[in-house]
């Protein structure tokens, strides 16, 4: 028995098709699933707002401020938090990711190439609150520290200072050193039911975030120590 249905979403409202029927098959049949995006330049075009769409469709991009971040004293905790906005009630309405990871942008390829496990030392993981619709990571500061010290051992080899000149040749050689992305990623778990590392979630999921040239922007609570003589 063949069971097919078509689900095609038009403006943001959900249109079904079914179909059924019979064919002879052994156990050698599979059951494989199929479906095709729809409306992923309008999303993407949108300045109001940024989104997650998975299977792997739409991500959201993010520059972090290191400059700002790194100025005022050794950086003890940064907190980035993105908030989910409401989107209109559908009857097929993708689920909202439950886990993300933000990682940089220039480690997304390996990761999505061979599926390479992540480590705490290169990912950063936020579960979706539901309770007040956000995705908070507890503590992005190594990030931020990485990112800084790249720079720092970039300019030291090639006899560059610490300066805005420093920093502009840095930023022409490397344009996306500050981009981070947001995933929606499961747990891999052994047989004890143990944590041993994170995939990209291939579930049906999509969420809109707080983002765009326009819109909301996430938010940054950061604390900072200085020492004062």
């Amino acid at each position: 028995e063949l069971n097919h249905k078509s689900i095609m979403y038009i403006d943001g409202e959900p249109r079904d098709t079914s179909l059924m029927s019979d064919f002879s098959g052994n156990s050698e049949v599979m059951q494989v699933n199929s479906f095709k995006w729809e409306g992923r330049e309008r999303l993407v075009n949108q300045d109001d707002c940024s989104w997650i769409q998975s299977p792997y469709g739409i991500l959201t991009e993010a520059s972090v401020p290191v400059d700002s971040l790194t100025s005022k004293g050794s950086l003890n905790s940064v907190q980035l938090t993105f908030s989910c906005i409401p989107t209109p009630a559908q009857r097929f309405k993708p689920t909202t990711p439950s886990k993300i990871a933000l990682l940089r942008k220039s480690d997304a390829h390996d990761f999505f190439e061979s599926s390479t496990k992540l480590t705490a030392s290169d990912v950063f993981l936020a579960n979706y609150n539901s309770k007040t619709s956000i995705y908070s990571f507890s503590n992005i500061a190594p990030l931020v520290d990485i990112m800084d010290s790249d720079r720092d051992e970039w300019l030291k080899k090639n006899g560059l200072k610490q300066d805005e000149s420093g920093y502009a040749a840095y930023a022409a050689a490397f344009p996306e050193w500050n981009k981070v992305i947001v995933i929606p990623i499961a747990e891999r778990k052994d047989n004890s039911g143990n944590t041993t590392g994170y995939y990209l979630d291939m579930t049906l999921h999509r969420a809109k975030l707080s983002g765009g040239l326009k819109g909301e922007k996430a938010t940054l609570k950061v604390i900072r120590s200085s020492f004062v003589q």
